[in-house]
């Protein structure tokens, strides 16, 4: 694949990992086991919970540094994928957060495939040992 720079008209080479981006399909996940406990809806006091958490992983690996970047996706994968093991959070929605909180840290630049391996083995080992939402379901939410 090349690009033409706007300069020249002498095409050059798109980076590998650019090539990955557009080109790759993401490794698929097995779904989320669901049991009983975990086919009620979820409270407003679990909503706020998961989207603190959400937000707050997807922020630390936006920002993370190089050096870090990798083990800090893998850690934000896996305690995102308790509460994708819990049923509170869509497995997709994480996966497309952390891909893209990947690219604005430029964990990109070391390649699709490997960025998306690191989610999918931290979401994978969070799925198996979903998070005991129970205490913070009974919770009550302050509302004005």
């Amino acid at each position: 694949m090349s690009v033409v720079p706007a300069s020249t008209d002498e095409p050059i080479q798109a980076p590998d990992w650019l090539i990955d981006l557009v080109i790759k399909k993401p490794v698929p996940l097995p779904p989320a086991p669901r049991t009983a406990k975990h086919d009620k809806p979820p409270t407003l006091a679990v909503e706020r919970y998961v989207d603190a958490a959400l937000r707050n992983e997807v922020d630390r690996v936006s920002h993370s540094r190089e050096g870090s970047r990798n083990a800090t996706l893998n850690n934000a994968a896996l305690a995102l994928g308790h509460f994708v093991g819990a049923g509170v959070l869509s497995q997709n929605r994480v996966e497309q957060l952390l891909r893209s909180a990947s690219a604005d840290c430029g964990l990109w630049q070391d390649g699709a495939h490997a960025v998306d391996a690191t989610i999918a083995s931290g979401l994978s080992a969070g799925i198996r040992q979903p998070f005991d939402l129970s205490r913070i379901a009974q919770t009550d939410v302050y509302e004005p």
